[in-house]
C-alpha cells in the first residue's frame, strides 16, 4: 500500500492497486458497513483544504505529515548565524503521501460522493484485481502505527551527515589554517545529523599554489556558500 500511496503521477498503472471513482463504489455497495478507513486520491493538491471540507461534514481524517531536516544555505542566515561554525538545519513538514490521505468514514453514508466531489477528491484507492471494484478498507493498525511515530505532528527523519553536503559542492572554510578559501567537498562522515560532535571530519579539495589538495578538517569548520 505504500508504494501505491506514495507515488505522485499516473497512479493508475500500478498493478496492485486501482482507483475506484466515487460514482461507481456508491453502486456497488451492499451489504453491512461500518466506520472504516480508507485511502483517497486529491486531485487539487491541496490536501489541508480537502480535509477541512471533509471534517466540516463529519468526516475523520488523517494527513501523516513527516519532518524533513533542511540544512539552510548561508544567504537565509542572520549574520550571528554566518559567524557559528555549527551547519543550522530548519524542520519542515511535508505530507509523507502526497496527494493522498486516509478517510474514515461508513459507505453506506448518504451523499459521500457529493461531498468528496466538493472536497476535490478524485477517487477511493480500490482491492486489486476485484472484479467488482471494492473500495480497500484500511487496517485501522496501520493508522496507529503511523500515529505512534509521530513526534509533534509528524513523522521525525534522521538526516545522514552526507545530505547536509553534497560531493563536489562549493564550500566556505570558516575556521583553522585555511580559514577563507572556498572548497570542495571531497567525502563525508557516515552517521546521521543527530549524532554530529566534533569529531565528525569533512575531507576538502583545496586550491594550493596552483593545485588541489586533499585536507581533513571538523565539519564545523565549513559553511554552505
Amino acid at each position: 500500500m505504500t508504494d501505491y500511496v506514495s507515488r505522485e503521477t499516473r497512479p493508475t498503472e500500478n498493478v496492485g492497486a486501482i482507483l475506484l471513482s466515487m460514482e461507481a463504489a456508491e453502486r456497488i455497495l451492499s451489504g453491512n458497513q461500518d466506520m472504516r478507513w480508507y485511502v483517497v486520491h486529491n486531485g487539487s493538491g491541496h490536501d489541508d483544504k480537502a480535509a477541512r471540507i471533509l471534517r466540516e461534514n463529519q468526516f475523520e481524517t488523517y494527513i501523516p505529515m513527516k519532518a524533513e531536516m533542511k540544512v539552510m544555505p548561508q544567504r537565509k542566515l542572520s549574520a550571528r548565524q554566518r559567524r557559528s561554525l555549527i551547519p543550522v538545519v530548519r524542520r519542515e513538514l511535508r505530507p509523507l503521501f502526497p496527494r493522498y490521505f486516509f478517510v474514515r468514514f461508513d459507505l453506506r453514508q448518504e451523499g459521500w460522493t457529493s461531498v468528496f466531489d466538493r472536497a476535490g477528491l478524485r477517487g477511493v484507492l480500490a482491492v486489486p484485481n476485484s472484479v467488482r471494484r471494492l473500495p480497500a478498507e484500511i487496517d485501522g493498525r496501520i493508522i496507529s502505527a503511523l500515529r505512534n511515530k509521530e513526534m509533534n505532528g509528524a513523522i521525525p527523519e534522521d538526516v545522514p551527515i552526507e545530505r547536509i553536503y553534497e560531493i563536489g559542492e562549493r564550500v566556505r572554510i570558516k575556521g583553522g589554517p585555511f580559514s577563507g578559501h572556498n572548497a570542495k567537498v571531497e567525502e563525508c562522515p557516515p552517521g546521521q545529523l543527530s549524532g554530529l560532535d566534533e569529531a565528525a571530519s569533512v575531507k576538502l579539495l583545496v586550491a594550493l599554489l596552483g593545485r588541489e589538495t586533499v585536507v581533513e578538517m571538523s565539519i564545523f569548520d565549513i559553511a554552505k556558500l
